[in-house]
């Protein structure tokens, strides 16, 4: 009998293809079973000795969850460039929960500033396990109307801050602790431990008239965020390290304070306290991404299905273009606002 030394390269070519097929089948299936078991039955991750940094934590859903994790874990630091917000947070935590948590301004438009915030932070606490991406600021201006500086701005808090966080953060999640530390740090946790939250917005997926700048840093931090998943998937870390990207839209905090929807039911304005609660529930279940009102889910769809005149009647017929003109007149009575 003749036997074949070797294979030939098309007989290679079309096993690895085969291999290939039956383990994305097997991928797919086995994350299809494990998201239904977990809708039937939760597991919830244990964040009891975890250390928390929230930023934008002065006001709306950043002191609502640190009001939340609060519950589940002692160890909150919370990040905002108003001190008199950080302090009535720090209040209200402690109100609640009898919980005291650690407080650090930082305006995050500086690197300078987020340098000193984790060397501080690191000195202290020695790692941080989950860090929450929160701080967020919205011009509502026409592109014609805004200021080099106010777009500069954005993109520092909405996509920079995220980018130097993570820099500086990261390490201590994939694997170091700070010997100089005095944080006590369980033994359990000196191995790859983290969660990062990536707070965007379904307008970094679906455009917005007169919110240009804010879409496109919200755009830019949800591809980072992504880009990032797949830089832990190669260190391996990705089991211990996991990301989730939350996508809120309109939500009934100062940032949208005079947005009324024209259609309600079709697009909800979503109470802050639930977005926080969602928030926190997704760390603690290990989601990946989460829309806070799932009517949103579908936008980013029929933007890929539907020809651009479709798309612009659809658009009308929401009235999105009035959002901007309402937050402009209502920040005009009441001042500018940014957080």
């Amino acid at each position: 009998m003749i036997q074949c030394e070797h294979r030939t390269p098309y007989l290679e070519l079309v096993m690895e293809h085969i291999v290939f097929i039956f383990k994305l089948l097997w991928c797919f299936f086995r994350e299809v079973a494990s998201y239904i078991l977990q809708t039937i039955s939760p597991v919830y991750k244990d964040l009891s000795s975890d250390v928390i940094l929230v930023t934008g934590a002065g006001n709306g859903i950043g002191r609502l969850m640190c009001l939340e994790f609060a519950k589940f874990c002692p160890n909150i630091i919370a990040v905002d460039k108003n001190e008199k917000g950080l302090l009535e947070t720090s209040k209200l935590v402690h109100k609640e929960t009898n919980i005291q948590i650690k407080v650090y301004v930082c305006d995050l438009r500086h690197k300078k500033a987020i340098d000193e915030l984790s060397t501080s932070v690191l000195k202290e606490f020695g790692k941080v396990t989950v860090l929450v991406n929160n701080a967020g600021v919205m011009n509502a201006e026409f592109i014609t109307d805004l200021t080099h500086d106010s777009i500069e701005d954005c993109f520092r808090v909405n996509v920079l801050s995220h980018i130097y966080l993570i820099q500086a953060l990261l390490p201590s999640m994939i694997n170091k602790i700070d010997e100089n530390s005095s944080s006590g740090i369980p033994v359990k946790f000196r191995h790859p431990r983290g969660h990062i939250v990536c707070v965007s917005s379904v307008a970094g997926r679906v455009p917005l008239a007169g919110g240009a700048d804010y879409c496109a840093s919200k755009a830019a931090a949800l591809l980072f965020s992504e880009s990032l998943e797949l830089e832990l998937l190669k260190l391996g870390v990705d089991d211990e390290i996991r990301v989730t990207r939350v996508l809120p839209f309109l939500l009934n905090t100062d940032m949208f304070k005079g947005v009324t929807p024209k259609h309600p039911l079709l697009f909800p304005t979503v109470d802050a306290g639930y977005c926080a609660k969602r928030i926190v529930q997704s760390v603690r279940l290990n989601e990946r991404v989460v829309y806070v009102s799932a009517r949103y889910r579908i936008l980013p769809i029929l933007l890929i299905l539907f020809p651009t005149k479709t798309i612009h009647c659809l658009y009308e017929y929401a009235n999105t273009g009035m959002y901007v003109d309402q937050l402009k007149l209502y920040r005009k009575k009441v001042g500018a606002f940014s957080s």
